[in-house]
């Protein structure tokens, strides 16, 4: 029975993350093109006011994925309670999409940010969802390795995206673009729809959810926590052990999100890299956590979650320590495979540990816990990051822009998130009976 059951069902898993392969397609379009389109567009902006304008998406999930995710929690249609919101919500966000070519075209700033606003609220009231069906189909012990796959097709759907921005979005000549940004927007408005579709016709969410729930009845894997009235009530030490766990990941994503949003400024200023040879470092880094997600799945099996994740801690400080030091754009490489692994170590154990503490019924609830944790750091420390690089500059230190202070500012961030998680006693791998 166990050797049958308690395996992982690749396809199955494969076919629930269309959602998140399409979540992550539309992200790296946002992440990739906005920024640059504004600056084109509208050059009269300064980098503060573009700089927010990139902001509004980790503000406004800051409240929305919990608030969607507990709505998704409660939802009772004949679909399910993820389904109604990923239709819905992929819907809405490619038809806004296709409105952005609009106000590019009459062109009217206010209008694009508009649509860009309706644009991430119909991201935000969906992603929640959209992860929490692999909690929803998946028992509590393979949630990692399910998690590893899951985070392995968002990194295809950042490569994917990427390959549409390199052959469709071209620069203006003489304020034309060789090829319309409508072409652009329309191929990922396409991607989305067809991952829509794959998941509307072959997950049959009701169906998976209540086989995971007959089968960790059959296998006893009872709840750790408390259930009154279907809602979770945590113990006094369950509850600071979930809060050192956020606060945990929280640091660590400090740590790593000032490197993405910095290195390639970094790049062009410390290490004299031309063009776009800055991108080479972080395209190895999302190469090797590609490679290194399913045997990240599979050790966490053996050893656990937690002891995974400090691993991964480790790995990731000693390379940012190390980047201290090194002013060479091949050695950075390197230090680039190592951050590349620590953070595919660390980011498929944390989402499965936060589930960890809730029920059947409140998997999208704690889904959004964790992305409060993610979101509100990811929304500070480019600010805090930007502060302490100018005061650097303003002091004289750390380089003529401050940046030489960026791998110390790192560092001490991802030094002090492994505190919290030596104390975290709950969320850790179950053992199958």
């Amino acid at each position: 029975m166990k050797s049958n059951y308690t395996k992982l069902n690749y396809w199955k898993i494969i076919l629930v993350g269309v959602v998140f392969f399409g979540i992550s397609v539309l992200n790296t379009m946002h992440d990739m093109t906005t920024m640059v389109i504004l600056d084109q567009e509208f050059p009269h902006l300064s980098n503060t006011f573009k700089g927010f304008i990139m902001a509004i998406d980790n503000i406004f999930a800051l409240f929305m994925l919990p608030l969607f995710g507990s709505m998704s929690d409660r939802c009772k249609s004949k679909w399910g309670k993820r389904k109604p919101f990923v239709f819905f919500g992929t819907l809405a966000a490619c038809v806004v999409l296709m409105m952005f070519p609009v106000a590019l075209g009459i062109p009217s700033l206010p209008l694009f940010i508009t649509f860009i606003c309706f644009f991430l609220i119909a991201l935000g009231a969906y992603r929640s969802a959209g992860v929490s069906i692999v909690s929803d189909v998946t028992i509590k012990p393979l949630r990692s390795k399910a998690n590893a796959l899951i985070n392995m097709m968002g990194a295809i759907a950042y490569v994917i995206g990427q390959l549409i921005v390199k052959v469709m979005f071209k620069d203006p000549v003489n304020g034309v673009r060789p090829i319309p940004l409508t072409y652009m927007y329309a191929t990922y408005a396409a991607v989305a729809i067809i991952a829509l579709i794959v998941y509307m016709i072959f997950v049959k969410e009701v169906k998976l959810t209540r086989e995971r729930e007959l089968l960790e009845d059959e296998l006893k894997l009872e709840d750790d926590v408390i259930i009154n009235d279907n809602k979770v009530v945590l113990s006094k030490d369950q509850r600071f052990s979930l809060i050192l766990l956020l606060s945990s990941i929280c640091l660590w994503t400090f740590g790593y999100n000032v490197i993405t949003t910095y290195y390639p400024q970094y790049a062009k200023n410390i290490l004299a890299s031309v063009d776009g040879n800055f991108t080479i470092a972080t395209t190895i880094a999302a190469v090797a956590g590609l490679v290194s997600y399913i045997p990240t799945g599979i050790l966490s099996g053996k050893i656990g979650r937690r002891k995974t994740i400090l691993l991964g801690y480790v790995i990731a400080l000693t390379a940012t320590i190390s980047a201290i030091f090194v002013k060479n754009d091949v050695l950075m490489i390197c230090i680039f495979v190592l951050i590349g692994v620590s953070q595919a170590m660390i980011v498929v154990n944390t989402l499965p540990m936060v589930v960890e503490y809730s029920n059947r019924n409140t998997i999208g609830q704690f889904t959004g816990f964790y992305y409060i944790a993610t979101q509100l750091a990811s929304t500070l420390t480019p600010l805090i990051g930007g502060i302490v690089f100018d005061v650097c500059k303003s002091m004289g230190v750390a380089g003529t822009d401050g940046l030489l202070a960026l791998f110390p500012y790192a560092s001490v961030f991802i030094f002090v998130s492994v505190i919290p998680m030596l104390f975290v006693k709950f969320g850790d791998s179950k053992k199958i009976a």
